[in-house]
């Protein structure tokens, strides 16, 4: 939970950390289990490399 933590703040990823949890049917991060705290950690980290590498999302269209 802290990593997933520091990539929604120092990245700005809150709204798609909500989102993961919404698409999952819970409310809040607290209700997650394990699996469910690893894929959103690792979704997350895609978005990350995303955007250090200066590349589209690959889970969005092209911004170009």
């Amino acid at each position: 939970m802290a990593q997933i933590g520091l990539k929604a703040k120092h990245y700005g990823l809150s709204d798609e950390v909500q989102a993961f949890i919404y698409a999952a049917g819970f409310r809040v991060i607290q209700e997650l289990d394990n699996d469910q705290l690893d894929a959103l950690n690792t979704w997350l980290a895609q978005w990350v490399d995303s955007m250090q590498t200066a590349c589209d999302s690959p889970y969005a269209p092209p911004a170009r």
